[in-house]
């Protein structure tokens, strides 16, 4: 059920601009554009390509593993928060 005053798509972010009641993010998707006010309080982030070395100790991560026949769990993606 989806909650009023809610959207959920896959769109790429085609420019931020500041604003009163904090940022814009004009966004583009297959469809057409929107535009998104972003208040100063919530969280932006991007995913960028890294490698092993980026992980460190006590950092917060995010996997999508899939379990092997043996019972072990094999990495697909991992987000790390930096």
């Amino acid at each position: 059920m989806k909650a009023p005053d809610t959207v959920m798509t896959n769109a790429s972010v085609a420019e931020v601009v500041a604003a009163p009641e904090g940022q814009v993010l004009k966004v583009k998707f297959q469809n057409g554009t929107s535009e998104l006010i972003v208040g100063p309080q919530v969280p932006v982030t991007a995913v960028v390509a890294s490698d092993a070395s980026a992980l460190k100790p006590d950092m917060h991560v995010f996997v999508i593993a899939v379990k092997a026949a043996d019972g072990t769990a094999r990495a697909k993606r991992i987000m790390a928060l930096k």
